[in-house]
Parts: structure tokens; sequence; C-alpha cells
């Protein structure tokens, strides 16, 4: 898929959706891989993000993409897995630039307050901020499509069960 090796694609940074406590919580991510025969996608996160904590609490999610250029609106539905502290974690972790480790390296955890833009003196090391890294990785069990289209609009659901697909067309 374009998204992942084209960060000008739409589909490079769509949104995930995860809920917790009856709230939705919505973020852009970036699309690291795509396995199309596993319908699968994987996403890099910080472990003590609160993505991370909705995902353990609850692994339903939602992937959302619109494409401006050509007015479709993907909505993705899936199973999240956390991998982490794992072979293939650390096999992905070894490929990463220096640039790309050093977001892992912030001894505070995402989202936590703190008194400064500038928080270089709370760091700590790349083999430590490994311990930071996670991967998610999402399998695909529906997928809604809609396409905007003057006068003609197109809507359609891809469901997915033991190897087979359904596809039923919508009203859009």
């Amino acid at each position: 898929m374009s998204g992942v090796t084209n960060n000008k694609s739409s589909y490079h940074s769509p949104t995930l959706g995860t809920t917790r406590n009856n709230k939705t919580f919505l973020r852009t991510l970036i699309l690291r891989k795509v396995d199309i025969k596993k319908k699968t996608f994987l996403f890099y996160t910080d472990n003590r993000s609160k993505k991370f904590n909705h995902i353990c609490y609850n692994k339903q999610v939602t992937i959302h993409v619109y494409d401006i250029k050509k007015n479709i609106q993907i909505q993705c539905y899936g199973k999240a897995m956390i991998i982490k502290n794992n072979k293939q974690a650390k096999g992905i972790w070894n490929s990463l630039s220096e640039q790309s480790k050093s977001l892992y390296m912030s001894a505070i955890a995402p989202g936590k307050v703190i008194n400064r833009i500038n928080n270089d003196d709370n760091l700590v090391d790349v083999e430590t901020s490994f311990l930071n890294f996670g991967l998610i990785k999402i399998a695909i069990n529906k997928i809604e499509y809609l396409q905007l289209k003057r006068g003609n609009n197109i809507r359609a659901k891809f469901s997915y069960k033991a190897g087979k697909c359904n596809i039923k067309l919508l009203v859009p």
C-alpha cells in the first residue's frame, strides 16, 4: 500500500479510534506496514501512551482514512495486538534511525505535564528506551468503503471471516 512509503498519501497517516469507559479517543498514526494477505496494519507506539492502555483494555479498534483527492472514506474495523520486548519488536527497533529511536527516550511518559518544551534533561539511554517501544498490529475483520461522486455515491461493506470475504453494497 502506498501509505507506507509515500508520506504525501492520505493513507500514510490514518486516524486510530479506541474506546475506554464509554469514551472515544482518536489520534493520527503513521502507517508502517501492511500485509494485504493477512489483512493487517502495523504501527509503532510508546508503551506508556494512552492508546497502548486503551488497546490493553479493549482490543477492538477502528482505522479511518479520508482521501480528499479521490473523495474516498475508508473505515477499517479490527482487533489490535500489542507487540513489545520480543524478537520482532527488537528487529524493527534495530532498523530504526537514531532520530526515530530518540522519540522513545523520554523518561517521562507521553501525555504527562512538563514545565518546558525542551525535555532533554529527562532522557534515558537507547537500550532502556527500547522498553518504551512497541508495535500495534491490527487484524482487519471489516472494511466500510464510501466514495463520494456527484449524484452517484458508492458505499460497500467487506466482511472477512474464516478466510472468506463477504461483500455487501450499502445505501450511501
